[in-house]
């Protein structure tokens, strides 16, 4: 004789759906805070460079100002580093792999690939050294957007003036949508 206990071992077709439901609704939810955590991590690593950068900037202006009498930055900013960042290459281009920096020795700007392709340019200024009309150099917060996007749209990376570049009909509903002016850097 079969008891009911023998005949209810295992799940119904039902309820393998409904946790096939729910799962994909986790999903849904976990994979697009995923990406942004990602992002977000990636734009903390970057903005750490940039910092070290300035501080490496300054301490090698000192050290030249004590030897030479005259504070000046070097002609690479990576040369202001002890210790380079992960991911330096001394290519003189831009970055074109994930993780890679670099000074573009023609643009004289800093340039990192980040993990989703997008690079990112700092413009860097030298500073001139020539007696009588010295200047010092300059190394702005901002990213530069590429002159090439100005057609398309940006939206505001940390939400205090950084610019990412992002395809046209996309954007992530937390960041606020705006053309791209690029004649304010200079383009």
């Amino acid at each position: 004789m079969i008891t009911s206990t023998q005949i209810n071992k295992g799940f119904t077709l039902i309820e393998l759906i409904m946790v096939t439901i729910i799962l994909g609704i986790l999903a849904a939810v976990a994979i697009p805070r995923y990406v942004a955590t990602v992002t977000r991590a990636e734009q903390s690593a970057e903005d750490a460079v940039i910092s070290s950068i300035r501080s490496g900037l300054e301490t090698y202006a000192t050290e030249q100002l004590m030897e030479h009498g005259r504070g000046m930055w070097p002609v690479n900013p990576f040369d202001g580093l002890e210790i380079k960042p992960s991911g330096f290459t001394s290519d003189v281009d831009d970055a074109n792999e994930d993780g890679e920096w670099t000074f573009n020795t023609s643009t004289n700007d800093v340039t990192h690939m980040r993990g989703d392709n997008t690079v990112h340019t700092w413009a860097y200024t030298q500073g001139t050294t020539t007696s009588g009309s010295e200047a010092v150099g300059t190394f702005p917060d901002l990213f530069i957007p590429n002159p090439e996007w100005c057609a398309s749209y940006c939206y505001d990376l940390n939400q205090y003036g950084s610019f990412e570049n992002i395809p046209s009909g996309w954007w992530p509903p937390e960041y606020a949508v705006e053309e791209c002016d690029c004649s304010v850097y200079g383009y």
